[in-house]
């Protein structure tokens, strides 16, 4: 399994868009799920990105995001396989509360849940059953 982390807090430059999508179209073509974090603005370079994708798994704090994303990523052709609500629940001291866990329905599409506490200060404790449940469901799918 390839897993390629690149972590980017900026607006995409033209360049960097020519250097990635051949990059993602080569990875479309030898790997059965490649999976891209696009961020959550509906760009066009995000577009771009979409129209080099099938599905989408959205994952935003406010779900009032999924209807207008799906929209989005429809008119890249695109189609919306999950979404799932982010919650970061907090003890009185502003801990994350590791008492949460997360929940997921696969059954229905598309696929939905609740995910508690997706951070990189908390610990998985609370999510991480929630994305192996994910993952063997993305396995199955495919």
């Amino acid at each position: 399994m390839l897993v390629e982390k690149i972590r980017r807090k900026s607006d995409f430059s033209p360049e960097f868009l020519q250097l990635k999508l051949p990059g993602i179209e080569r990875l479309g073509c030898d790997r059965p799920l490649v999976l891209l974090d696009i961020g959550g603005l509906r760009t066009a370079e995000n577009a771009e990105i979409l129209r080099r994708c099938t599905h989408l798994i959205l994952i935003s704090r406010d779900p009032s995001e999924f209807e207008p994303w799906q929209r989005f990523a429809a008119t890249e052709g695109c189609s919306t396989i999950a979404h799932f609500h982010s919650h970061l629940v907090k003890q009185p001291d502003g801990s994350l509360d590791n008492y949460q866990r997360s929940q997921v329905q696969l059954g229905q599409s598309p696929a939905s849940g609740q995910l508690y506490n997706l951070s990189r200060e908390g610990d998985a404790v609370t999510y991480a059953a929630a994305i192996a449940q994910i993952a063997d469901w993305l396995r199955e799918t495919q």
